[in-house]
């Protein structure tokens, strides 16, 4: 089945760049949006959840700050400002494209 999943991934961290670990993502995933909801950094998904679960991680980063090249090739999936400092917060989402949903 077909569906919208939201992956909660804390509190806005002190320092950057910060690697999340995502456990139990289908392997058919299509990352959509990052925000935050109140203090919270959230990814949302589109899923199927018939498919087999995977653990995944994803990136943040500070707008103009550098990465690793091991990430490179992943899709940016949005970023957020965090108040009060107004810093733009970026991800990177997962290592491999899966087919999308």
């Amino acid at each position: 089945m077909k569906t919208i999943w939201k992956f909660g991934l804390g509190p806005v961290p002190s320092t950057l760049p910060a690697t999340y670990l995502l456990e139990n993502v289908p392997l058919v995933a299509e990352f959509v949006h990052f925000g935050l909801q109140g203090d919270e950094l959230c990814l949302w998904a589109i899923v199927d959840t018939e498919q087999p679960m995977l653990m995944q991680t994803v990136l943040l980063i500070g707008t103009g700050q550098g990465y690793p090249p091991e990430y490179d090739g992943r899709k940016y999936v949005g970023s957020v400002v965090v108040r009060p400092t107004d810093v733009v917060h970026a991800i990177l989402g997962p290592r491999k494209e899966y087919d999308k949903p």
